[in-house]
Formats: structure tokens, C-alpha cells, sequence
């Protein structure tokens, strides 16, 4: 399985934070691929997506070039205003990850 390739990515970038995005994989997948990148258990983080409330979490889903292209604005005053925890941006592309890097 691919999965199982993901330590050199993470050797190459040993630095990086790393966040796993799957809607298929298993919670015993999950602790493979963990161990695999040698990962400790009290440094990961399984949320398994169902219909319950997460009210810890925030949700903003944004147009990119909603309101005459301000958007990259928009994601400058959101992250300036919160004091805990993380922003996560999605880019649909590939491409755009590094527009939206440096933007912002």
C-alpha cells in the first residue's frame, strides 16, 4: 500500500508537521500508518468523522475569489485573531498550495 511509503516523505522533511486527510482509512490502518512513521502515541490524533457535534471545532468554507479576490484577507485577520489552536486551509488543486503559501 502506498501508505506505507509515507516514511520518506517524512524523513526527507523530518521537520514538518504532518496531518493525514482519508475518508477510507480503518482505525487499525490509522495505527499502522503511525507506527510507520514512527509517531508516538501521545503525539497523534485519531478524529473519525460521523454526524456528531464537534463543537471544539470551526468550520469556514470560502469561495477563493469570493469578494473581489479578498480572500487571502480574510484568512490574514482569521489567523491574526486566534489566540489557540490551528488554522487549516484546503486547497482543492495542487497548484494552489503554493499561491496560498505565499499569500500568506
Amino acid at each position: 500500500k502506498s501508505y506505507q511509503q509515507l516514511f520518506y516523505l517524512k524523513d526527507s522533511y523530518s521537520e514538518a508537521s504532518i496531518m493525514m486527510l482519508t475518508a477510507t482509512c480503518t482505525f487499525e490502518e490509522m495505527n499502522l500508518i503511525r507506527e510507520n512513521l514512527h509517531i508516538p502515541e501521545n503525539n497523534f490524533t485519531y478524529i473519525y468523522a460521523n454526524n456528531q457535534v464537534r463543537n471544539e471545532l470551526i468550520y469556514k468554507v470560502k469561495k477563493k475569489y469570493e469578494r473581489n479576490g479578498k480572500v487571502f484577507d480574510e484568512i490574514k485577520l482569521l489567523i491574526t485573531r486566534i489566540q489557540e489552536g490551528r488554522v487549516i486551509i484546503y486547497c482543492v488543486h495542487r497548484e494552489e498550495y503554493q499561491e496560498v503559501l505565499e499569500e500568506l
